[in-house]
């Protein structure tokens, strides 16, 4: 894995859009008002029909950046990225010129909701288009909400994909995302998606008028001997609840986490004696070593 790391920040540097960024960061450091050659560059690759309207935001954007007055400028670019016609180019523009300012400590620490709005907008983008491994170098810049929410909603997206779930993972780790509750978030949704469906299962067995229901297991007055284990068998929900527990299993700071949800998940089973499902966590879930 830290090969794998070590390899990340040259990859980036082969992404135009990181590229970008570097650009513009290089070009303002110096003096936040010297934009102008950036900003056409970018209209110059961008493919938004109309560069007319296209000048004109960026004269707005250059006026009230001279004004320095920052609380105008975030909200007008956080209705525009947002608006129906917005071009990639300019709302990466925006994206980029927003990080700008928040690493100066400019304006957006005192208007971090538009700083979000923008920066949250351009990585919806991101995700959209499949730029997935570009979605944790701008994430890492918002608070852990954020994180949580849309790196959760990520790795679902690409849950089936393992390669690419794996370099998710790794740019998680790299730009120190909170992946801790990231992944704990991914259990949780996993377990209650489980619980639904097998709930909804439930029902329409019901509504069907389905088999006799099955004795209740941890009733005082059943006895050991009398026990039906013709159900002791994994079912697609309890797959469910397994497969959830490896999401805590990627890294070693995660085991106590990665322990005590498999207890809990142990518990329940055997609770329901559903021993091949108890079984099937300590066995092929679990690392080794835990």
């Amino acid at each position: 894995m830290e090969l794998r790391l070590s390899k990340i920040q040259n990859e980036l540097m082969y992404d135009q859009d990181f590229k970008e960024y570097l650009n513009l960061r290089k070009n303002i450091g110096h003096g936040v008002y010297s934009l102008d050659t950036f900003f056409k560059h970018v209209s110059s690759h961008s493919e938004f029909q109309n560069r007319k309207i296209l000048n004109q935001r960026f004269n707005i954007i250059q006026a009230l950046t001279i004004k320095e007055d920052w609380e105008t400028l975030l909200t007008w670019m956080s209705e525009q990225v947002t608006g129906e016609n917005f071009s990639r180019s300019f709302l990466r523009f925006c994206a980029h010129y927003t990080l700008i300012l928040h690493k100066l400590n400019l304006a957006t620490r005192n208007y971090p909701e538009q700083f979000e709005k923008i920066l949250t907008a351009y990585i919806l983008h991101l995700i959209d288009f499949k730029y997935y491994p570009l979605v944790a170098l701008y994430l890492c810049e918002l608070p852990t909400e954020n994180q949580v929410e849309i790196y959760s909603s990520l790795f679902e997206i690409v849950g089936k994909n393992d390669k690419l779930k794996h370099e998710c993972i790794l740019r998680a780790i790299y730009f120190n995302l909170r992946f801790k509750l990231i992944t704990l978030r991914l259990y949780q949704n996993a377990k209650e998606e489980a619980n639904e469906y097998e709930l909804r299962l439930n029902n329409r067995k019901r509504e069907r008028g389905g088999e006799k229901e099955k004795r209740d297991h941890r009733s005082a007055n059943n006895n050991f001997e009398e026990l039906d284990f013709s159900f002791n068998k994994i079912t697609s929900t309890d797959l469910k609840k397994i497969k959830a527990i490896s999401w805590l299993c990627y890294e070693k700071s995660q085991r106590l986490d990665a322990l005590e949800k498999s207890n809990e998940l142990i518990r329940e089973f055997l609770l329901d004696f559903k021993i091949l499902s108890a079984k099937k966590i300590i066995e092929q879930i679990l690392p080794k070593d835990t």
